[in-house]
């Protein structure tokens, strides 16, 4: 009896162990692979613990496009974006299907000292977010390519291009609307009515130098 007890437990033993060999050799492996995710061409992240080590290798940065996907926009992540674009190589920072509240503008504010281009997509952009971001997030000495493609700006009908039409945006290069659900009425009254001269595109139309 106490021979087949002995070796009931060694045998539960042993599998616990190879259990906990294969769950660290997995997690090892996850973490070498996020360690080296600035090695590729334009790095796709979705936790916060890999825009931490992007951050910890922005200078390896340089001519990438970095996408942060998935994930909630908000105060925890502020230092480690500030320190991706920190890089004025960093040829674009894209947020796609994240989730963005009240809060995610301080986020953003980070690149009011720098050049990269901005894109966020997908991430259901109210109008008055929309609003906030032009008012306090891109700095005026500087030039963007802004893309809000795919969000809900279009959601209060002419609001957020009523807002737009009387603005002087000399930092904007180019702005994508691109599948925000506006209205051809409300696109044309703006195209006609806007002041500003940046290249904007939206749904099959594009304007140049107005």
């Amino acid at each position: 009896y106490n021979f087949f007890s002995w070796k009931k437990s060694f045998l539960r033993f042993y599998c616990n162990s190879l259990h906990f060999i294969i769950n660290s050799n997995e997690i090892n492996e996850h973490i070498n692979t996020s360690k080296k995710i600035w090695e590729e061409e334009n790095p796709i992240v979705k936790s916060i613990e890999e825009i931490q080590i992007l951050a910890e290798h922005s200078e390896e940065l340089s001519g990438k496009v970095v996408t942060i996907e998935g994930i909630i926009v908000d105060p925890k992540i502020k230092d480690a974006i500030f320190k991706i674009t920190e890089n004025d190589n960093l040829e674009k920072i894209h947020f796609n299907i994240c989730e963005i509240n009240d809060t995610s503008f301080s986020v953003f504010s980070g690149f009011y000292f720098y050049k990269t281009a901005l894109a966020i997509t997908n991430c259901n952009l109210t109008a008055f977010q929309g609003k906030v971001l032009f008012d306090g997030c891109l700095c005026p000495y500087y030039s963007y390519e802004v893309d809000l493609s795919n969000n809900q700006l279009g959601e209060k009908g002419s609001d957020f291009l009523e807002f737009l039409s009387k603005r002087v945006e000399e930092c904007i290069v180019s702005l994508n609307l691109s599948g925000n659900g506006f209205k051809a009425e409300d696109i044309s009254k703006f195209l006609e009515t806007r002041v500003s001269e940046y290249d904007i595109y939206f749904d099959d139309i594009q304007e140049i130098d107005k």
